[in-house]
C-alpha cells in the first residue's frame, strides 16, 4: 500500500510504502484462507488476489487498498482499490493537523541533511587546503642531535648523586610519625540515614498523566533535530493518521463483506454501469425508430381511412332509375 501526502504548493510530495508479508515463513496457510482461495479460483474461475491477507476478517478491508492519497489542498482522502475503483472521503481538522506535523518533520529533516552535507563539504575542502599548504612548508619537527658532552655530564651527575646518597647516614632522615595516643579523639561518625518513606498500597488511585505533557508536539520538550529520528517520527505520524481517521470512516462507508462477496458485488455493479452506458448510446437510434414507426402508422391509418371513405361513398351512390 502506497501512502501519498500532497501538501501545499510550497512543499513536495511525501511518499511512504507499507507492505504486508505474503505469508509467514515456515507456517502453513490458514484453512479458511485456503478454502476461500479454492472457491474463488477453482469454482468461480476468477483471478487470484495479489495479497493473501484479503481473506482475513480483521485486515481484509485494508489489504484491498493499494494507494491512499492525502490531498491537503482539497481536504479529502482518495482511496484506490485493487479493482481500479476509487473512493473519496472528507478530511477533518485533526487529520490535517497531524499531516501538518508530518510536513514540518520532513522539512526539518531535509534542512538538517542539507546543512550537514554542506558542512562536510566545507570541512573536506579545508582539510585538503591545509594538507596542500603543509606539503609546501619544510618540516621542522625533527629535533637536533644531542651532543655527547651533555649525555656524559648527565651520567657523571647521576653517579655523584648516587655516591652522596650512599654516604649520608639514615639517621638524618625525618623520624616516622608517632602512633596516635588513646586520648586522641576519633573522627565523628557519619549522620544517620533518613527514614524509608512508607510504601503506598497497590489499590491506591494515581492521578492520570496529562496528555499535553507527553505529547511530542509539546513546547516544554526540546525539538529533536536528528534526521533519522525526524524521519521515523514522520512515518509513524503518517501511519497513525491513516489508522485513526481513515480506517474508521472507511469501515462506516463500506459494510463488512468477505472478499468473494465483495468481488461479485463489484462485478455486478460494473456490469450494470456498462448496460446503462450501452442504453444511453442506443437511445438516439431508438427515438428515431419510434418517430419513423409513428409516421408510418399514421400514414397507414390515413390511407385506410381514405379507402374506407371511397367504399362508403360508392355504396351510397346509386345509379338513377330509367
Amino acid at each position: 500500500m502506497l501512502i501519498r501526502l500532497i501538501p501545499s504548493v510550497s512543499h513536495g510530495t511525501v511518499l511512504y510504502n507499507v507492505s504486508f508479508p505474503v505469508n509467514v515463513p515456515n507456517l502453513p496457510t490458514p484453512p479458511g484462507w485456503s478454502n476461500q482461495l479454492h472457491l474463488l479460483t477453482s469454482v468461480l474461475r476468477l483471478e487470484s488476489p495479489l495479497n493473501i491477507h484479503v481473506f482475513d476478517r480483521s485486515v481484509g478491508l485494508v489489504a484491498r487498498i493499494i494507494e491512499v492519497m492525502f490531498d491537503v489542498p482539497n481536504k479529502e482522502v482518495v482511496l484506490g482499490f485493487v479493482d481500479g475503483r476509487t473512493e473519496r472521503l472528507p478530511m477533518n481538522s485533526q487529520c490535517m493537523q497531524m499531516l501538518q506535523g508530518v510536513v514540518d518533520d520532513v522539512k526539518t529533516c531535509c534542512e538538517q541533511e542539507s546543512r550537514r552535507d554542506s558542512f562536510e563539504r566545507s570541512t573536506s575542502a579545508s582539510v585538503c587546503s591545509s594538507v596542500a599548504s603543509s606539503q609546501d612548508i619544510p618540516s621542522i619537527s625533527a629535533a637536533p642531535p644531542k651532543s655527547p658532552k651533555l649525555s656524559r655530564h648527565k651520567k657523571q651527575r647521576s653517579l655523584l648523586f648516587s655516591l652522596i646518597s650512599s654516604l649520608v647516614p639514615r639517621s638524618l632522615s625525618p623520624p616516622p610519625a608517632p602512633p596516635p595516643s588513646p586520648t586522641t579523639p576519633y573522627p565523628s561518625s557519619p549522620p544517620p540515614l533518613p527514614p524509608i518513606p512508607p510504601i503506598t498500597p497497590r489499590n491506591t488511585s494515581f492521578a492520570p498523566v496529562s496528555q499535553s505533557l507527553v505529547s511530542p508536539y509539546n513546547s516544554a520538550f526540546p525539538p529533536l533535530t536528528d534526521p533519522p529520528i525526524l524521519r521515523r517520527r514522520a512515518r509513524a505520524t503518517l501511519i497513525d493518521a491513516w489508522r485513526r481517521h481513515v480506517i474508521p470512516a472507511l469501515s462506516a462507508h463500506n459494510y463488512y463483506a468477505g472478499y468473494i462477496e465483495w468481488v461479485l458485488r463489484r462485478m455486478a455493479t460494473k456490469t450494470c454501469s456498462e448496460l446503462r452506458e450501452l442504453e444511453k448510446s442506443l437511445q438516439p437510434g431508438r427515438v428515431a425508430a419510434r418517430k419513423h414507426g409513428r409516421t408510418q402508422s399514421e400514414g397507414r391509418v390515413a390511407l385506410d381511412f381514405g379507402e374506407r371513405g371511397s367504399e362508403e361513398t360508392h355504396r351510397r351512390w346509386r345509379a338513377p332509375s330509367p
